[in-house]
């Protein structure tokens, strides 16, 4: 699952599997995490890993 939460506290949760079964539907959220965390989101270390996301800068 994916948990996404606002900065208004607000959450989505979406099944891993039906993101991944479409590819370019994939890619756009992957895409959008990546911006989404270099804007200051916050994406812990589990999760990092699971996404296969490259080490936070700075």
């Amino acid at each position: 699952m994916l948990r996404l939460v606002g900065p208004d506290k607000h959450r989505l949760t979406l099944p891993f599997g039906l993101l991944e079964a479409n590819q370019q539907l994939w890619d756009l959220v992957y895409n959008g995490i990546r911006h989404s965390e270099a804007a200051g989101a916050e994406i812990d270390a589990r999760t990092r890993q699971l996404l296969v996301l490259p080490p936070r800068e700075g």
